[in-house]
């Protein structure tokens, strides 16, 4: 065949239509007339750390918290061990209804005097629920001379106790009726067959009576089982001669003129009696009458709870009372019923003391003798 021109011009235009194309590759896709990176998400105006979940106020303090619910619209049971109308009577009911009022509690003081309130104490250590809800108000000086000189019938331990805050006791003072027939220190060391009421033979009223008495060189016995409102009466009707209490058991009873101070048992004089001199200003003591009065350690009337009993509970109760005790018109309470503030007691302190005497239980083994001296 002959090729023509216009032949020749077709094979030429298909031949360059096939150089165009690379073999065995698929036709390209179009690009677009003007591509462009997709534009950015916008980001905030400030990238921040997620804030933090907020805590719980509980969790500062989650112990008492929770205690402070769980007291809210129980009852409370005060337990005292001595009677209705003494000064760890009235403490717990002054205290009472401010604690109400703070923590939501209703209570309920319970006086149980029976066996000096050596029968109460047993059963507060051995029987009482350790829930929180029954807890025992009492003076330090009833409760842990007996378990140091380990004394018959106690069944308790003071060192397992959860102490609380409490109220100072002031000095020990040795005092006689304003209207008897000894009335100064000099004519007690010369009266015969001197009586000196008491409740028992291990309180610690009663120790300090035998190291007075000691002291002194007294003719004295003791005569146990009289509580203390019949002790003052036993001291108005010359059935009594002499007795020694705690300065905040004591103030009341001068004020109604039924008691007069004359020696305090401390190595120096207390600034709640600062009048009242001590019994080594009014005699010589030997070095064994100091070690007898040295050991006679301070009394505070405190708040305790059964061994067992949730530390949280216990807190929370400590911290309560602490607060009324601070409490600015509790004190002017006091002051109006006893005419004297006489400080507040801390839940350390008494760990502190219990610490020493336990670790020294043998300083009271001094008054064994003296009970079989001088107990009637």
């Amino acid at each position: 065949m002959r090729a023509t021109p216009q032949r020749i011009i077709v094979l030429l235009a298909l031949l360059a239509l096939v150089s165009a194309v690379p073999l065995g590759c698929a036709a390209p896709t179009p690009v677009p007339a003007a591509t462009q990176a997709p534009a950015p998400t916008s980001a905030p105006a400030e990238t921040q750390a997620p804030a933090p979940t907020a805590v719980p106020a509980t969790t500062a303090e989650p112990a008492t918290s929770a205690a402070a619910a769980f007291y809210k619209d129980q009852i409370l049971t005060i337990l005292v061990t001595s009677p209705a109308g003494s000064t760890n009577d009235i403490y717990a009911r002054l205290i009472a209804p401010y604690l109400e009022e703070l923590t939501g509690v209703k209570i309920v003081v319970e006086n149980k005097t029976a066996g000096g309130g050596l029968v109460a104490q047993n059963d507060f250590y051995r029987i009482a629920k350790p829930d929180g809800l029954t807890v025992m108000f009492e003076a330090t000086g009833r409760l842990w001379p007996g378990y140091l000189m380990q004394q018959k019938g106690i069944e308790y331990d003071i060192t397992k106790f959860q102490y609380m805050a409490g109220i100072k006791g002031g000095p020990y003072v040795l005092g006689v009726s304003p209207t008897g027939q000894y009335t100064t220190v000099d004519l007690l060391k010369n009266g015969k067959n001197l009586k000196v009421p008491t409740s028992t033979a291990t309180s610690i009223i009663s120790l300090a009576a035998m190291g007075a008495t000691e002291a002194l060189k007294l003719d004295a016995k003791l005569v146990i089982g009289v509580a203390s409102d019949a002790a003052y009466l036993a001291l108005q009707q010359g059935e009594g001669h002499f007795m020694v209490r705690a300065f905040d058991s004591v103030i009341r009873y001068e004020a109604q003129g039924q008691f007069k101070p004359l020696a305090q048992l401390g190595e120096k004089r207390d600034s709640l009696a600062p009048d009242v001199p001590t019994i080594g200003e009014l005699t010589t003591l030997t070095a064994d009458q100091k070690n007898l009065l040295g050991v006679l350690f301070p009394e505070a009337k405190v708040f305790m709870a059964p061994p067992g009993t949730p530390q949280d509970r216990v807190q929370f109760l400590d911290e309560s009372i602490t607060k009324i005790l601070d409490n600015t018109e509790f004190q002017n309470k006091m002051k109006d019923q006893f005419g004297i503030w006489f400080g507040a007691y801390t839940a350390k302190e008494s760990q502190d003391q219990i610490s020493y005497l336990s670790n020294n239980m043998d300083e009271f083994k001094l008054y064994s003798s003296l009970i079989e001296k001088y107990v009637q």
